[in-house]
């Protein structure tokens, strides 16, 4: 931070200073400023893991308008024991330009204090553009990506092209849906993905890649959460049951189509405490 005296204002009582921040220094202190928001409660999360133990952590967020510009920002923590509590300040700056919405994002991370991850949006009629890059000790963009979705045939055609600079490399995610039916292409990963909505409570999706792995979720809301399990041979069995502030998770390795390795229960709850 440097502090400039502004010599336009030699002649007034006080003294004008004019502050130069570096983004790594805006985004930090722009993020511990909102963050102490007064009256703003953090949501504390507790879970308990049977490989890790006990899990704690704590997600401060604050949002509010200064002029043209709605902000927001928070403070993720997550405790490690009594000698090791990483976290992670962000904050984000959006404002509305004719028919665009425009944003900013910066995170900084206790790991490494001198890169900021930054994220540059734009919303519009025509898709929506997002920038992904860092600043710090390390410069330059990151991705680039735009989605796209178009009307056609009764249903929706989406269109996600994306490029890397780091690796040169294009890629692009193509969707398609109708009714209750979705299907979707991913050259990244390779993948194909169909989903099908059952009746009101339940949905199936198949996917199966360019090498042949498979794998299937089946999901089923139901009064008291959300029930989903996901099965993909030669790899891992998972079971996810979301209800209200509870999460419970259990996951398993595969080898091959039956054979379970050890498995891992997790139960998390997040607590109000406003």
């Amino acid at each position: 931070i440097s502090l400039v005296k502004d010599p336009i204002e030699k002649h007034h009582h006080h003294t004008t200073f004019i502050i130069f921040l570096n983004m790594k220094t805006f985004i930090y202190l722009f993020s511990l400023l909102v963050v102490a928001d007064a009256g703003v409660a953090p949501e504390v999360t507790v879970g308990v893991s049977s490989t890790d133990g006990l899990e704690p952590a704590l997600k401060w967020t604050t949002s509010g308008t200064q002029g043209d510009f709605d902000y927001e920002g928070g403070l993720d923590v997550i405790v490690e024991g009594t000698k090791s509590m990483p976290y992670t300040a962000w904050g984000r700056l959006k404002r509305s330009i004719g028919d665009y919405n425009i944003g900013a994002k910066g995170v900084v991370k206790s790991t490494d204090l001198e890169t900021v991850d930054l994220e540059l949006t734009a919303d519009g009629p025509i898709g929506a553009l997002q920038v992904v890059g860092k600043a710090g000790q390390t410069n330059g963009v990151a991705k680039i990506q735009i989605k796209r979705a178009f009307s056609l045939f009764g249903g929706s055609l989406s269109l996600n092209p994306r490029f890397s600079v780091a690796d040169k490399s294009p890629d692009v995610s193509v969707g398609y849906g109708i009714k209750s039916t979705f299907v979707g292409v991913d050259t990244s990963s390779e993948k194909l993905t169909i989903a099908q909505k059952i009746g009101e409570q339940n949905s199936v999706s198949p996917s199966v890649t360019k090498n042949g792995d498979f794998a299937i979720a089946y999901s089923r809301s139901m009064n008291v959460g959300k029930l989903t399990t996901t099965y993909a041979p030669k790899n891992s069995v998972k079971v996810e049951w979301r209800d209200g502030p509870w999460i419970a998770n259990m996951e398993a390795p595969l080898d091959g189509y039956l054979n379970v390795g050890k498995v891992d229960v997790s139960f998390k709850r997040k607590v109000d405490l406003k």
